[in-house]
C-alpha cells in the first residue's frame, strides 16, 4: 500500500508538469482533437474528402513501375503485425539473454496488445469502405484508421521512446527518431500507394498513433524509466557517473 501511492502521485506529477510546460500535451490535444474531426469528416462521407481521397489515390496509380511496386510491398512489411511480432520476440530474447530492459520490455508488449482493440474500436465506429481501384495487395476489413499504419506508430514510435528515455546521447536519441520517422512515413506512403487505404486513412492512424505515443512516453517519465533500471544505453555517461 505505501509503495503505490508514492507511484500514483509521481505519476500525477508528470501528467501536471506535461500539461503546465511540455509540447507534448499541446500535441496529444491536437492530434486527438484532429482526429476527432477527420474522423466525423470521413464518417459522414464528406464530399471533398471523398474527392480528395480519389484523386491522391489516382496520382499514385499514375506513378506504378514494376520496381516501385516491389519496393512497396517490402517497405509495407515493415508495419505488419508479423514483422512486429517478430521484432518483439527478438527484443524479449535480448532481454532474457542480458537482464536488462525488462520495464521497457513491458511497457512495448502492453503498447503491442494494446493497438489491436484501439485499431478494432476505431475502424467499427467509422466503418468506411476501402479503396479498390487498382489493388496490389490483400485488405480486409474497415479501411479507417489504417491499421498498419497504427501498428507501425505504435511500434516504432515506441520504441524510439524508449531509446530516448535510456540514452543521454543525443545523436543516439535523434537518430531513433530520424529512424522511426522515415519508417512511418514509408509505410504509411505504401498503404495508399498499394491501394488498401485512402490518404485521409493513414493520416487519421498518424494522428492517433502521435496520441499513444505519447502516452507511453508519459508513462515512461512517470516512472523514471531510464539507467536506474539497468537500461541506461551510453556507457560513457555511465562510467564518468
Amino acid at each position: 500500500m505505501s509503495t503505490t501511492k508514492p507511484e500514483i502521485s509521481r505519476w500525477r506529477q508528470t501528467v501536471r508538469r506535461s500539461i503546465n510546460r511540455g509540447p507534448g500535451f499541446q500535441l496529444f490535444v491536437t492530434s486527438i482533437a484532429a482526429f476527432v474531426v477527420l474522423a466525423v469528416l470521413v464518417a459522414s462521407r464528406t464530399s471533398w474528402i471523398v474527392s480528395l481521397d480519389r484523386t491522391v489515390q489516382e496520382e499514385l496509380i499514375e506513378l506504378r513501375r514494376p520496381w516501385l511496386n516491389e519496393t512497396m510491398i517490402w517497405v509495407t512489411r515493415l508495419g505488419s503485425r508479423w514483422t512486429i511480432g517478430a521484432l518483439l520476440l527478438l527484443l524479449i530474447l535480448w532481454v532474457v539473454r542480458t537482464g536488462r530492459c525488462q520495464r521497457a520490455l513491458t511497457v512495448m508488449t502492453i503498447a503491442f496488445l494494446a493497438n489491436p482493440p484501439l485499431e478494432y474500436a476505431l475502424k467499427t465506429i467509422v466503418d468506411r469502405p476501402r479503396p479498390d481501384l487498382a489493388r496490389l495487395v490483400p485488405g480486409n476489413g474497415p479501411s479507417f484508421p489504417s491499421g498498419h499504419v497504427l501498428a507501425t506508430v505504435g511500434f516504432y514510435g515506441v520504441l524510439a521512446a524508449v531509446l530516448w528515455r535510456s540514452s543521454r546521447q543525443t545523436s543516439v536519441r535523434v537518430a531513433g527518431y530520424v529512424a522511426a520517422t522515415a519508417i512511418i512515413v514509408s509505410v504509411a506512403i505504401s498503404r495508399v500507394y498499394l491501394d488498401v487505404h485512402w490518404s485521409s486513412d493513414v493520416v487519421g492512424a498518424l494522428l492517433v498513433g502521435t496520441a499513444f505515443v505519447i502516452t507511453v512516453a508519459w508513462s515512461l517519465r512517470g516512472h523514471h524509466f531510464g539507467g536506474e533500471l539497468g537500461c541506461e544505453f551510453s556507457t560513457r555517461t555511465r562510467i564518468s557517473e
